[in-house]
């Protein structure tokens, strides 16, 4: 019930001016100057809190651990007083970044900034830094060359100065973040990227020396390299390093990578490729023309960037040539013999063609190194990525010391021109270890986890599905040789009875096995599948049971699709190999999610574990996704609200948004229909809500609070103008480099990770505001990464030892596993409700040829709705 109109500006005076003040917006806005709403509605608006929530104290529960983090203090900042200035090229519109590195390296910039060139910081678009005084100027640069020159201007304006002593006195919490704290923290990380960035394959804070790689398959494979950042923490500044790991293209010949990408042992087999679907695959791939009679020559200097590829063949592809002032048609193959003595060996191939519209041939193409593979690898990449990304510990301690022993601080010539010196070893953190919680099953059982896992066996869920299971189906998408019936029988027969030991009662153990047409349409055959569970047993099914062949999109995506939004039902999915095995821990693991997806709970935290304490309490978790790389269709918001008093049972509900938007909008009247559940379900009216966000970064904390936080106040004076509960809202962030290495043996696991229960608050964590970092989950695989949670609210005023163990504790309830999770449960679930709304939008296609961009005020196709008989049943786990 509000209405949207998006905020403009305009620009008055000189070029330079103008874009000054553009500059000066974007800054108030931060990211999303073009997606900001004012919000006009029909109640009393609440009134934004003006400050981010600052930290209330510390905690003080717990064992106390030493550990080490991969941070390194920064012990002299630079001294200098430090020159900001507005850089503007040409008309101001966006540049390739190669163009601009030839603009910063000319003759004439060199020239006119004389002997500050080398000493000025610049971030490569509008910003420049430098510590000595330079008049303001406009110049015209050639960016042609000397037989065709072409020039345009380059100017600058001194915006204003810098400080840096204010970063110690913000570290030491005497001053505000302000927008000359961020420009000092954005120098100094520029700073800091100036040498690597002129030695190493870097792209964002990442560097790779493009040494040690290791093949990822399909022409693809991994580098190892660093990530470094500048981070203000308690006391000082310091320096994030990270080990980071990425894929890149091969590089060499293009014809031997085009093998491995299409699995093909002979260059023939080539022309029975489709070349129109590679263009997609490998477009804007930059490389270059070389001919095998001179390996050490490049044809040209010239970089090329793939466009696509010939309709025809090298022999069949004709351009028009001018020769001896008169024009030819000449074959590309007949080209390369006459004008470079290279008779190709494929003719038959097609061409690669570039920006400029040239055909090259494909066996005379080869791609420059250190360029990133920005697709989703498929599931064999992902496994390789995962080994070979994976370390111990006391190994990612050893290489992160050795990237800074690389990156020889002490000798960069660039943090000596400004007199910045950095520590050479990790600091020291002080953490707390927390107290595990105890959780209740069925008939009074107690259950204390050791080191963050359990087992099931010999337990009941607290509440199984209230009434028996009266009616099902099985549907198998593989065929009867692969998977006989009797095969099937014997998995079920193990799988009845498991789950009758869970709790889970069953009127009908033998349920009715279909095999699926693969030739048929699967929405038929799941309306068959729902028919014969409700002819045999009389009555509509309680849910139905698939198993599939592989791990894959499809035919997974279209059974949840329809199965929630068509027939109104849960499903379950279970993989061809594991029934063969038929083994009761399998058995087990599905049980947990069927019992949920059913309408029952698993196990909720005593309650001497759960600090919401008798205060009826609404928790929500809020995730967006966006579709990735190659994919079509919308943006999703999903929230999930808790549904009982323990915090853990959850409904769900989703929105389509513009594509690429973060910020959650329109969210009332899904905050309302979660109060409603909540209550509808308990019998009470929430006293206090704590809102999870996941998936935002520090630059967009504002408009959580300015406006996810505004609409959630006002979906409760929707409910009634009297109705004004309190609040806290806290994010939750996983990317981020922070990474925690235990000191003593004792205070970690068997791998050297620190113990699930691992909190640290202190040294490293925002110099005031309210932070911290938790480890809750056992790590069976590679270094633990913490979660990062940030409070940005806070109307409750929980102690800290309280929202803490919250935090912690929730992880031991997730509904689907015996192990404590790494991040909040209500956060996680809506991870799974998004991933899963994704096959609810229209417009979803992961193997689009062209992604369609949304265009501001153009309508979003909204999701497909859920049904409402699964409300109160958390049918996406």
């Amino acid at each position: 019930m509000f209405n949207s109109t998006l905020c403009g500006h305009v620009t008055t005076g000189t070029k330079l001016e103008r874009h000054l003040d553009m500059r000066t917006n974007h800054n108030k806005t931060n990211t999303f100057s073009d997606q900001r709403h004012v919000v006009v509605m029909d109640v009393t608006p609440y009134k934004l809190p003006t400050d981010s929530a600052v930290r209330p104290g510390y905690g003080k529960l717990g064992r106390p651990v030493n550990l080490k983090a991969n941070f390194y203090k920064i012990t002299v900042l630079p001294r200098h007083t430090i020159n900001q200035y507005h850089v503007i090229i040409g008309d101001g519109s966006r540049l390739p970044r190669k163009l601009v590195e030839k603009i910063w390296n000319s003759k004439e910039l060199k020239d006119k900034l004389g002997s500050s060139w080398r000493s000025c910081v610049y971030d490569g678009k509008s910003l420049l830094w430098t510590k000595d005084n330079i008049p303001d100027f406009f110049i015209k640069v050639n960016i042609g060359n000397l037989k065709r020159e072409q020039f345009t201007e380059f100017g600058i304006q001194k915006t204003t100065t810098i400080n840096l002593q204010t970063l110690t006195e913000f570290v030491n919490s005497k001053y505000a973040l302000d927008p000359h704290i961020l420009n000092g923290i954005m120098f100094l990380d520029l700073l800091l990227k100036k040498q690597p960035s002129e030695t190493l394959y870097g792209f964002m804070r990442s560097f790779f020396t493009g040494e040690n790689t290791f093949l990822l398959g399909n022409g693809v494979e991994a580098w190892k390299g660093f990530y470094q950042t500048i981070r203000p923490t308690q006391g000082c500044m310091s320096v994030n390093v990270d080990i980071s790991s990425s894929a890149f293209w091969r590089d060499g010949s293009f014809l031997s990578l085009l093998l491995e990408y299409t699995n093909s042992k002979d260059v023939r087999n080539l022309t029975r490729v489709d070349f129109n679907t590679l263009s997609r695959k490998f477009r804007l791939l930059k490389v270059t023309c070389k001919h095998r009679n001179n390996q050490e020559r490049q044809l040209s200097k010239k970089v090329y960037s793939i466009q696509g590829f010939s309709s025809k063949s090298a022999s069949a592809s004709t351009f028009v040539r001018k020769k001896d002032d008169k024009s030819e048609t000449i074959s590309v193959y007949r080209y390369f013999h006459e004008h470079h003595n290279v008779r190709l060996q494929y003719p038959d191939l097609p061409c690669v063609v570039v920006k400029n519209g040239a055909m090259l041939p494909i066996e005379l193409c080869y791609v420059e190194k250190g360029q990133r593979y920005t697709a989703k690898l498929n599931a064999d990449q992902t496994a390789k990525m995962i080994r070979f990304a994976a370390q111990r510990p006391l190994e990612r301690v050893q290489q992160t010391e050795g990237f800074v022993r690389q990156s020889a601080w002490d000798k960069d010539p660039y943090l000596a021109e400004y007199g910045m010196k950095i520590a050479s070893s990790m600091m020291d953190v002080s953490g707390r270890i927390l107290n595990t919680p105890s959780i209740c099953y069925g008939g009074n059982s107690i259950e204390r986890p050791t080191g963050g896992s359990w087992n099931l066996r010999g337990k009941r869920f607290f509440q199984p599905a209230r009434t028996p299971v009266k009616s099902w189906a099985v549907m198998c998408f593989t065929s009867t040789r692969k998977l006989p019936t009797v095969v099937i029988e014997n998995f079920l027969n193990t799988y009845v009875q498991t789950l009758t030991g869970l709790g889970i009662q069953f009127s009908q153990k033998k349920p009715p096995i279909m095999y699926a047409d693969v030739q048929a349409n699967i929405e038929d055959s799941l309306k068959n599948n729902y028919r014969k569970a409700e002819q045999v047993s009389k009555c509509p099914p309680d849910y139905l049971f698939f198993i599939v062949d592989k791990n894959a999109p499809e035919p997974y995506g279209s059974i949840t699709r329809i199965c929630n939004t068509m027939l109104g039902i849960p499903s379950q999915c279970a993989l061809s190999q594991h029934i063969q095995q038929a083994k009761p821990q399998y058995c087990a693991n599905l049980g947990m999610k069927v019992n949920v997806k059913l309408g029952g709970v698993n196990t909720i935290l005593q309650a001497k574990s759960n600090p919401l304490g008798n205060i009826p309490t609404l928790i929500i978790g809020a995730d967006v996704y966006h579709p990735g790389v190659g994919s079509s269709g919308v943006s999703i918001a999903s929230l999930v609200g808790s549904l009982n008093l323990e915090g853990s049972k959850y409904t769900a509900i989703s929105r389509s948004i513009p594509r690429h938007q973060e910020v959650i909008d329109d969210m009332k009247d899904v905050v309302v229909h979660l109060l409603q559940g909540f209550k509808a379900t308990t019998g009470k009216i929430p006293q206090r809500i704590i809102y999870f966000r996941d998936g935002t970064s520090e630059g967009q904390f504002k408009f959580v609070v300015e406006q996810e936080l505004a609409e959630l106040k006002a979906a409760c004076q929707k409910l009634s103008p009297k109705y004004d509960p309190k609040v806290t809202v806290c994010t939750t962030q996983k990317r981020h480099h922070a990474r925690f290495f235990i000191k003593n043996k004792q205070d970690g696991d068997i791998n050297g990770n620190p113990l699930p229960g691992t909190i640290i608050e202190k040294n490293v964590t925002h110099p005031f505001e309210y932070d911290f970092y938790l480890i809750s989950h056992p790590t069976l695989q590679g270094v633990s990464a913490p979660v990062h949670y940030t409070v940005l609210h806070d109307e409750i005023n929980m102690p800290p030892d309280q929202f803490q163990a919250l935090c912690y504790n929730l992880c031991y309830v997730y509904a689907r596993s015996t192990t404590s999770v790494s991040l909040v449960p209500p956060v996680y679930y809506a991870h799974l409700v998004s991933n899963l709304a994704k096959y609810q939008d229209s417009t979803y296609d992961d193997t689009a040829s062209v992604v369609s961009e949304e265009i501001a005020g153009e309508a979003v196709n909204p999701l497909l709705e859920v049904s409402g008989k699964l409300k109160t049943k958390m049918w996406f786990m």
